[in-house]
């Protein structure tokens, strides 16, 4: 049902930083429950959320939260996981019903919107920079493919808890200047992408790029 961004789509911000994108393939999605919208993009939105689950800090952790989120939402009748990606560790983003697809938890929204979780709960601790960096990106390549426009609202989702809703907020703080950049001009920083064609087991070649990237 969803189309397929085969292997790991590399996106690269700055000579410094690796990101990757982890398609449903690769982190074994389910089909989901039932067809779902399609999206009418360019979003005006940005809505960040947070999956209140235990944090990741390697790729198979991220898969296996991102697999359980997936099961846990079909299960309470969303037709799929609940958003469009997914940010967590090592500067990585999972696709969840991606660009092409409404994500199940929008229609709590009158506009249209791109709808981001961070992994993890951020009750007591602040949200990584690198996760900062993997939103950076996420929002360049969106706005490449025109999902996202150039002028863009970005906040967080407002059924947060206090104290996550804080976190959240002053994780959000950095993005204004940010922001200002891309729509002064009218115009967005392009990312470098390469697109590779990589079977699962090569895998680790978006983390060895990463590393060497900071050598």
């Amino acid at each position: 049902m969803h189309p397929q961004i085969f292997g790991v789509l590399l996106l690269a911000l700055a000579p410094a930083q690796v990101f990757c994108i982890f398609n449903r393939r690769t982190w074994g999605a389910r089909t989901a429950s039932s067809p779902l919208a399609r999206f009418d993009g360019p979003a005006s939105l940005v809505v960040i959320h947070t999956t209140n689950t235990n944090p990741c800090s390697i790729p198979s952790m991220c898969k296996s939260v991102v697999r359980d989120l997936q099961i846990k939402n079909i299960a309470s009748n969303s037709s799929d996981i609940a958003y469009n990606f997914l940010i967590g560790c090592c500067s990585g983003v999972y696709e969840g019903t991606g660009w092409d697809y409404k994500a199940p938890i929008s229609h709590n929204y009158k506009d249209p919107a791109i709808h981001v979780a961070l992994i993890g709960k951020f009750d007591e601790s602040a949200v990584p920079t690198h996760m900062s960096q993997s939103l950076r990106a996420l929002i360049s390549e969106s706005q490449l493919r025109n999902k996202l426009k150039n002028s863009f609202t970005i906040t967080e989702h407002k059924s947060n808890s206090s104290t996550r809703k804080l976190m959240v907020k002053n994780f959000l703080q950095g993005f204004a200047e940010y922001k200002e950049q891309m729509t002064s001009s009218g115009m967005h920083i392009k990312s470098r992408i390469a697109f590779l064609r990589m079977s699962d087991q090569r895998e680790r070649w978006c983390r060895l790029l990463h590393l060497f990237s900071r050598l």
